[in-house]
């Protein structure tokens, strides 16, 4: 009976121990993890996009700390569009390095960057705008429309829009979502409907929803790499741009003139941009 007490005492105190081993090394205090799970760098030199740079951090498991050890360099994010107009510029503080921007470069909807202006336009946002704000960039989306009419209704002018053939109110470089808005609030109102413009503005590319109808100055830079970049240099398209009661001006992409001459109803293509 005592051999046997004896037994299960050294079998409970064998037991006790592993226990307190297997426990020790999960929490030591010495770095005895077998595979450590790192925090987050306490930074010691910061790394920049081209240097590495120097920091510690501890084991989330133990408290071993992996001290002075290499952060990798950030690499260049070259992608800010405004800082420097004109160029992309590096995300990250303190770096300096840019790309220059060209006309058919990809922009950040996915489209083509057809206008380019360091100096920067006055863009209208909405139907009431009067003051705006500054653009630097047009770009085109990655396709043209195949739309159709550009109202459903004929002989309606529209109010806040050019009137005949010689006013250039909507014409100008950033009026062309101001143009848009109008369009189709003003169909909405009178019960019509304005497809040009509604297709233009419903247009999603590169999760961004800014896009509109452009307006004849805006229409006319497109027209400059047409035959490039995936600009076609063949077709017609719709502007936001009234030129009368019964008619918007339209381009012809094969030798870049404007016509007022096909009616509202007249089924053309066109193709929305946006402004940033």
């Amino acid at each position: 009976m005592k051999n046997t007490k004896k037994l299960w005492s050294n079998s409970i105190f064998a037991i006790v121990v592993i226990a307190l081993v297997g426990f020790a090394a999960l929490s030591c205090g010495n770095g005895d993890c077998t595979t450590h799970t790192w925090g987050s760098w306490s930074i010691t030199t910061p790394a920049t996009c081209t240097s590495t740079g120097t920091g510690t951090r501890t084991c989330t498991s133990c408290d071993a700390t992996d001290s002075n050890t290499t952060i990798p360099a950030l690499g260049h994010d070259i992608n800010n569009w405004t800082a420097n107009p004109g160029y992309k510029s590096c995300n990250n503080t303190g770096c300096s390095e840019r790309t220059v921007v060209n006309l058919g470069d990809t922009g950040p909807g996915g489209g083509i960057i057809f206008y380019i202006t360091p100096t920067g336009f006055t863009f209208f946002q909405t139907a009431a705008d009067t003051t705006g704000v500054t653009r630097h960039y047009l770009e085109a989306a990655p396709a043209n429309i195949s739309v159709g009419n550009w109202a459903s209704r004929i002989g309606d002018l529209i109010p806040g829009l050019s009137e005949n053939a010689t006013d250039e109110t909507d014409w100008v470089i950033g009026r062309g979502m101001r143009n848009t808005e109008i369009i189709i609030a003003h169909g909405s109102a009178n019960g019509y409907t304005t497809r040009a413009a509604t297709e233009a503005r419903n247009t999603t590319s590169g999760t961004l929803t800014d896009w509109f109808l452009p307006s004849r100055n805006e229409l006319a830079e497109l027209y400059k790499i047409a035959g490039q970049h995936g600009i076609p240099n063949t077709g017609r398209l719709w502007s936001s741009s009234q030129s009368s009661n019964n008619s918007p001006w339209h381009l012809d992409l094969s030798n870049g003139s404007f016509s007022n001459g096909s009616n509202k109803s007249v089924n053309w293509g066109a193709r929305a941009v946006r402004a940033f």
